[in-house]
């Protein structure tokens, strides 16, 4: 197995799957293997089944510059905006290779299928997060991978895939559509993020009512847009809880139990202050996914008043 990079999301996964026995080598830009730090702390939580909750480990990079040619499939998790450079780098990659997408999708398969021609490819959505210092990272994994192919061709992919995550302690849940999952989650992360980079923090969003306000519209705002995009949003837990119309006492309730399932996702969650510090420790990619849902929204001439208050604050803090 080969992983792109030796990001946070990587390194997770890598290293489950190098406890199992799987032989891992890390894919970095040509020139660059020397300059990387070949050992690092992991510090993890861990809420798989039977494992130790709270561990420390030593990982150790094998990198390469170049796909080895005996590999079974190469995971690709890389930030939004890189994709595009590696998916030119992997085009003409023979088909025996299956890659595994972790980017977040929002431009559609288009991009996917002119890059890997012959379908050999899946969709994962990472439940993992962390950041870096130094030469320690500081991790959390639960033991679900959403993962699915877009294409009915690559299922037997697909399930390949599972197999082999599904020996690290994970539990690969086989998404119908994989496609819409991802344009959900990529669509509450667009909303969400802002009012966390204007507020600092997951504890000051909770606190500043009108922050709060403005998020939980945005998010209303981004279901709407996926619904236009065509996302079936009943079929998904994380879209039921906020389509209530918030008329009357039901809509007070379901107002009330969504900022105290947040309040205890974002505050006081190890797990969720773990994974919010990898997905706020990009300034840049917070912004490519504001604009390019809000963009996407305009198309379809959706309002989106609560995204355009956020404008000023993402691009003041990273300007794409």
């Amino acid at each position: 197995m080969a992983v792109v990079g030796t990001g946070v999301i990587g390194t997770i996964y890598a290293a489950l799957l190098r406890e199992q026995g799987c032989a891992v080598t890390h894919l970095v830009r040509p020139g660059t293997a020397t300059a990387r730090d070949s050992l690092l702390e992991v510090d993890w939580l861990d809420l798989r089944r039977g494992r130790r909750r709270h561990r420390r480990q030593l990982y150790h990079y094998n990198v390469v510059e170049a796909l080895p040619p005996d590999i079974a499939f190469v995971l690709v998790p890389v930030r939004l905006y890189q994709l595009a450079d590696v998916l030119q780098s992997l085009t003409g990659m023979p088909s025996a290779f299956t890659t595994v997408i972790f980017t977040a999708n929002w431009a559609g398969p288009g991009p996917l299928d002119q890059a890997l021609p012959h379908g050999n490819y899946v969709l994962a959505d990472a439940v993992a997060g962390g950041s870096r210092a130094g030469g320690k990272l500081t991790v959390a994994i639960k033991p679900v991978l959403p993962l699915g192919a877009v294409r009915s061709a690559a299922e037997g992919r697909a399930q390949s895939i599972r197999e082999v995550f599904s020996g690290a302690g994970l539990a690969p849940a086989h998404e119908s559509d994989i496609l819409q999952w991802h344009w959900l989650q990529y669509a509450l992360n667009a909303a969400m993020w802002p009012a966390l980079v204007e507020a600092g923090s997951a504890r000051a969003v909770v606190n500043d009512r009108e922050v709060f306000r403005r998020m939980l519209l945005a998010v209303h705002e981004a279901l709407n847009i996926c619904a236009a995009r065509g996302v079936v949003l009943e079929r998904f837990p994380e879209a039921r809880i906020f389509l209530d119309d918030g008329r009357g006492v039901s809509g007070r309730f379901r107002a009330w139990l969504t900022g105290h399932l947040y309040r205890f996702a974002g505050v006081h969650s190890e797990y969720h202050r773990r994974c919010m510090a990898h997905a706020l420790s990009d300034r840049r990619e917070i912004a490519v996914a504001y604009h390019s849902v809000r963009d996407t929204g305009r198309e379809f001439g959706c309002r989106m008043p609560a995204f355009d208050s956020f404008r000023a604050v993402i691009d003041g803090s990273q300007p794409v």
